[in-house]
């Protein structure tokens, strides 16, 4: 190829291609480019969109009232343990 790039799509799964740019973009402007930047996006992708999903769930369950405050639990504890 003379006088030209070659540009090779990220591979990601759709629900995941939004994550995926923010961290692509937020790698340029750490100032990583060109293989240093696919490499690092490839090293973070994994942890970065496990992380996403995580906290995904932790606010699916605030929403649908599977979460207690510190006191309830406490509380629960004590009654189930008598701690």
């Amino acid at each position: 190829m003379e006088d030209g790039i070659l540009i090779q799509p990220i591979n990601v799964a759709e629900e995941d291609e939004d994550l995926t740019l923010s961290l692509h973009r937020w790698l340029i402007g750490k100032g990583y480019e060109g293989d240093e930047l696919l490499s690092k996006n490839e090293e973070m992708k994994p942890k970065f969109i496990s992380y996403h999903h995580r906290i995904s769930e932790a606010e699916t369950d605030h929403h649908e009232g599977r979460v207690t405050t510190w006191d309830a639990l406490r509380e629960e504890m004590r009654d189930t343990y008598g701690v």
